[in-house]
């Protein structure tokens, strides 16, 4: 694969550089472009936005979740602590405090 590399001052020449590439036929999804400061109002800024990003935050959190339960429940267990019959952690209570 064979690669073209520039550099543009302006936001609005590498726009032209962008659209100059597809009209010369390349794909979109085949041109990078890099910048040190976010351009997310021009076109070639827009490319490439699919990522799996928010579907590991939203595993990192149900982990979290469940990890700290499981921590609170199993320790309630393993150490007990007289609180009348009450237990320390419940379903019930994870759920109120969710919705």
């Amino acid at each position: 694969m064979k690669g073209v590399y520039g550099l543009y001052e302006t936001p609005q020449a590498a726009q032209r550089a962008f659209d100059g590439l597809r009209a010369a036929g390349i794909p979109a999804g085949d041109i990078t472009v890099l910048s040190s400061e976010p351009l997310e109002e021009w076109e070639f800024a827009s490319q490439g936005h699919k990522t799996v990003m928010p579907w590991i935050a939203v595993l990192g959190a149900g982990l979290g979740l469940t990890t700290a339960y499981l921590l609170t429940a199993i320790t309630q267990k393993v150490w007990p602590i007289n609180t009348g019959g009450m237990p320390i952690a419940t379903v019930n209570g994870i759920l109120r405090t969710l919705f």
